[in-house]
Protein backbone atom coordinates (compact mmCIF):
# COMPACT_ATOMS: atom_id res chain seq x y z
CA UNK A 1 0.00 0.00 0.00
CA UNK A 2 2.90 2.50 1.19
CA UNK A 3 4.55 1.76 -2.32
CA UNK A 4 1.51 1.87 -4.22
CA UNK A 5 0.77 5.68 -2.73
CA UNK A 6 4.50 6.56 -3.55
CA UNK A 7 3.92 5.48 -7.19
CA UNK A 8 0.59 7.40 -7.19
CA UNK A 9 2.23 10.58 -5.67
CA UNK A 10 4.59 10.36 -8.32
CA UNK A 11 2.08 9.80 -10.87
CA UNK A 12 -0.03 12.83 -10.08
CA UNK A 13 3.46 14.95 -9.69
CA UNK A 14 4.44 13.65 -13.35
CA UNK A 15 0.93 14.63 -14.14
CA UNK A 16 1.54 18.12 -13.07
CA UNK A 17 4.70 18.52 -14.95
CA UNK A 18 3.28 17.63 -18.27
CA UNK A 19 0.57 20.63 -17.91
CA UNK A 20 2.96 22.66 -16.76
CA UNK A 21 5.43 21.61 -20.39
CA UNK A 22 2.17 22.04 -22.13
CA UNK A 23 1.84 25.47 -20.52
CA UNK A 24 5.18 27.07 -20.52
CA UNK A 25 6.95 24.81 -23.53
CA UNK A 26 9.71 23.43 -21.39
CA UNK A 27 10.21 21.77 -18.39
CA UNK A 28 12.17 24.16 -16.46
CA UNK A 29 9.86 24.53 -13.48
CA UNK A 30 11.11 26.93 -11.18
CA UNK A 31 12.27 25.48 -7.71
CA UNK A 32 9.67 26.62 -5.28
CA UNK A 33 6.85 26.56 -7.82
CA UNK A 34 3.45 25.01 -6.77
CA UNK A 35 0.73 23.35 -8.79
CA UNK A 36 -2.33 22.27 -7.58
CA UNK A 37 -1.17 22.36 -3.96
CA UNK A 38 2.14 20.37 -4.90
CA UNK A 39 6.08 22.01 -4.35
CA UNK A 40 6.36 20.61 -8.23
CA UNK A 41 9.77 22.59 -8.41
CA UNK A 42 10.66 20.58 -5.36
CA UNK A 43 9.85 17.40 -7.18
CA UNK A 44 11.79 18.34 -10.12
CA UNK A 45 14.74 18.79 -8.32
CA UNK A 46 14.85 15.51 -6.64
CA UNK A 47 14.12 13.29 -10.14
CA UNK A 48 17.74 15.23 -10.71
CA UNK A 49 19.25 14.14 -7.37
CA UNK A 50 17.68 10.87 -7.34
CA UNK A 51 19.12 9.74 -11.09
CA UNK A 52 22.43 11.95 -10.15
CA UNK A 53 22.56 9.04 -7.09
CA UNK A 54 21.36 6.25 -9.41
CA UNK A 55 18.19 5.65 -7.62
CA UNK A 56 15.76 6.60 -10.39
CA UNK A 57 13.70 4.02 -12.22
CA UNK A 58 14.74 4.12 -15.82
CA UNK A 59 11.09 3.53 -16.78
CA UNK A 60 10.65 7.14 -15.10
CA UNK A 61 13.56 8.62 -16.39
CA UNK A 62 12.41 7.10 -19.88
CA UNK A 63 9.49 9.01 -19.41
CA UNK A 64 10.86 12.18 -18.34
CA UNK A 65 12.73 12.01 -20.98
CA UNK A 66 10.24 11.93 -24.05
CA UNK A 67 8.32 14.84 -22.16
CA UNK A 68 11.71 16.81 -22.76
CA UNK A 69 12.97 16.70 -18.79
CA UNK A 70 16.04 18.42 -18.45
CA UNK A 71 18.58 17.05 -15.95
CA UNK A 72 21.31 19.83 -16.23
CA UNK A 73 19.06 22.93 -15.33
CA UNK A 74 22.08 25.01 -16.01
CA UNK A 75 22.37 23.99 -19.51
CA UNK A 76 18.85 24.06 -20.10
CA UNK A 77 18.86 27.95 -18.67
CA UNK A 78 21.54 28.61 -20.73
CA UNK A 79 19.66 27.35 -24.29
CA UNK A 80 16.92 29.41 -23.37
CA UNK A 81 18.49 32.57 -22.84
CA UNK A 82 20.73 32.22 -26.04
CA UNK A 83 17.52 31.41 -27.76
CA UNK A 84 16.02 34.33 -27.01
CA UNK A 85 19.15 36.28 -27.79
CA UNK A 86 18.53 34.82 -31.51
CA UNK A 87 14.85 35.60 -31.45
CA UNK A 88 16.24 39.65 -30.76
CA UNK A 89 18.87 39.27 -33.29
CA UNK A 90 16.66 38.12 -35.40
CA UNK A 91 13.84 40.62 -35.38
CA UNK A 92 16.32 44.02 -34.64
CA UNK A 93 18.89 42.69 -37.08
CA UNK A 94 21.86 43.36 -34.12
CA UNK A 95 23.22 41.93 -30.81
CA UNK A 96 23.22 45.34 -29.29
CA UNK A 97 20.76 44.03 -26.45
CA UNK A 98 20.04 46.96 -23.68
CA UNK A 99 21.47 45.94 -20.20
CA UNK A 100 17.86 45.93 -18.60
CA UNK A 101 15.84 44.84 -21.61
CA UNK A 102 13.66 41.85 -21.35
CA UNK A 103 12.97 39.06 -23.96
CA UNK A 104 10.00 36.95 -23.63
CA UNK A 105 10.26 37.10 -19.92
CA UNK A 106 14.22 36.79 -19.34
CA UNK A 107 16.30 39.45 -18.14
CA UNK A 108 17.80 38.94 -21.52
CA UNK A 109 20.46 42.40 -21.28
CA UNK A 110 21.36 41.25 -17.81
CA UNK A 111 22.11 37.45 -18.92
CA UNK A 112 23.70 38.89 -21.85
CA UNK A 113 26.17 41.21 -19.48
CA UNK A 114 26.90 37.34 -17.43
CA UNK A 115 28.08 36.13 -20.68
CA UNK A 116 30.64 38.86 -21.08
CA UNK A 117 31.94 38.36 -17.57
CA UNK A 118 32.40 35.23 -17.95
CA UNK A 119 34.30 35.77 -21.22
CA UNK A 120 36.69 37.86 -19.52
CA UNK A 121 36.73 35.25 -16.70
CA UNK A 122 38.37 32.60 -19.54
CA UNK A 123 41.48 34.65 -18.95
CA UNK A 124 41.73 34.84 -15.53
CA UNK A 125 43.68 33.40 -12.76
CA UNK A 126 41.54 30.57 -10.55
CA UNK A 127 42.00 32.83 -7.91
CA UNK A 128 40.51 35.77 -10.04
CA UNK A 129 37.71 33.99 -11.39
CA UNK A 130 33.96 35.08 -9.58
CA UNK A 131 32.52 33.39 -12.15
CA UNK A 132 32.76 30.54 -14.44
CA UNK A 133 34.48 31.05 -17.65
CA UNK A 134 32.22 30.63 -21.22
CA UNK A 135 33.88 27.50 -23.22
CA UNK A 136 34.78 27.43 -26.49
CA UNK A 137 31.59 26.26 -28.02
CA UNK A 138 29.80 28.89 -25.96
CA UNK A 139 31.70 31.58 -27.34
CA UNK A 140 31.76 30.27 -30.99
CA UNK A 141 27.80 30.23 -30.70
CA UNK A 142 27.30 33.83 -29.09
CA UNK A 143 30.17 35.02 -31.48
CA UNK A 144 27.85 33.22 -34.60
CA UNK A 145 24.60 35.52 -33.64
CA UNK A 146 26.91 38.99 -33.44
CA UNK A 147 27.66 39.59 -29.73
CA UNK A 148 30.99 41.45 -29.48
CA UNK A 149 32.78 40.79 -25.67
CA UNK A 150 34.05 44.67 -25.53
CA UNK A 151 30.76 46.81 -25.35
CA UNK A 152 32.96 50.00 -25.58
CA UNK A 153 34.93 49.44 -28.49
CA UNK A 154 31.71 48.47 -30.21
CA UNK A 155 29.63 51.25 -29.70
CA UNK A 156 32.28 53.25 -30.53
CA UNK A 157 32.83 51.62 -33.89
CA UNK A 158 29.17 52.11 -34.68
CA UNK A 159 29.02 55.48 -34.00
CA UNK A 160 32.27 56.08 -36.48
CA UNK A 161 29.88 54.16 -39.13
CA UNK A 162 26.76 56.39 -37.90
CA UNK A 163 29.26 59.67 -38.26
CA UNK A 164 30.57 58.48 -41.61
CA UNK A 165 27.01 57.91 -43.02
CA UNK A 166 26.29 61.19 -41.75
CA UNK A 167 29.04 62.77 -43.91
CA UNK A 168 28.39 61.15 -46.96
CA UNK A 169 24.72 62.01 -46.82
CA UNK A 170 25.13 65.90 -45.69
CA UNK A 171 28.43 66.85 -46.98
CA UNK A 172 30.27 67.73 -43.52
CA UNK A 173 30.60 66.84 -40.65
CA UNK A 174 28.55 69.44 -38.37
CA UNK A 175 26.35 67.17 -36.65
CA UNK A 176 23.28 68.86 -34.47
CA UNK A 177 23.79 68.45 -31.02
CA UNK A 178 20.16 66.55 -30.54
CA UNK A 179 20.91 64.82 -34.20
CA UNK A 180 19.82 61.32 -33.92
CA UNK A 181 21.54 58.74 -36.88
CA UNK A 182 19.63 55.07 -36.87
CA UNK A 183 18.27 55.22 -33.61
CA UNK A 184 21.61 56.70 -31.94
CA UNK A 185 22.12 60.00 -30.93
CA UNK A 186 25.03 61.04 -32.97
CA UNK A 187 25.06 64.31 -32.25
CA UNK A 188 25.05 64.10 -28.16
CA UNK A 189 28.15 61.31 -28.90
CA UNK A 190 30.42 64.28 -31.23
CA UNK A 191 30.42 66.71 -28.96
CA UNK A 192 31.64 64.43 -26.18
CA UNK A 193 34.26 63.79 -28.33
CA UNK A 194 34.95 67.10 -28.13
CA UNK A 195 34.78 67.04 -25.05
CA UNK A 196 37.15 64.49 -24.34
CA UNK A 197 39.51 66.37 -27.10
CA UNK A 198 39.62 69.43 -25.33
CA UNK A 199 40.64 67.23 -22.23
CA UNK A 200 44.25 66.31 -23.85
CA UNK A 201 44.97 69.85 -22.66
CA UNK A 202 43.84 69.58 -18.84
CA UNK A 203 45.90 68.92 -15.78
CA UNK A 204 45.64 64.58 -14.84
CA UNK A 205 43.28 65.95 -11.87
CA UNK A 206 40.65 68.03 -13.74
CA UNK A 207 40.55 65.39 -16.88
CA UNK A 208 39.07 62.97 -14.08
CA UNK A 209 35.78 65.25 -14.16
CA UNK A 210 35.43 65.16 -17.97
CA UNK A 211 36.27 61.96 -19.12
CA UNK A 212 39.73 60.28 -20.58
CA UNK A 213 41.03 62.51 -23.47
CA UNK A 214 40.95 61.11 -26.49
CA UNK A 215 43.89 59.19 -28.04
CA UNK A 216 45.92 60.37 -31.21
CA UNK A 217 44.21 57.53 -33.09
CA UNK A 218 40.63 57.99 -31.84
CA UNK A 219 41.74 61.93 -33.22
CA UNK A 220 43.09 60.81 -36.54
CA UNK A 221 39.86 58.94 -37.55
CA UNK A 222 37.40 62.01 -36.66
CA UNK A 223 39.41 64.69 -37.93
CA UNK A 224 39.57 62.30 -41.56
CA UNK A 225 35.77 62.68 -41.94
CA UNK A 226 35.79 66.20 -41.03
CA UNK A 227 34.93 66.73 -38.04
CA UNK A 228 36.56 70.07 -36.27
CA UNK A 229 37.19 71.09 -32.57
Amino acid sequence: LIAGDLSDGWEVKFGLLRRFRETEGHCEVPHACVESGEKLGNWVNKQRVRRRKGLLLSSRERRLDELGFTWDAIDARWERNFESLRAFVAREGHARVPRHHVEDGKKLGIWLNSQRERFAARDMSEAERTRSPLNDEEVRRLEEVGVVWDVAAARRERMYELLGAFVAREGHAEVPAKHVEDGDKLGGWLSNQRTRYAARDLPEAERRRVGAPLSAEEVRRLEEVGVVW
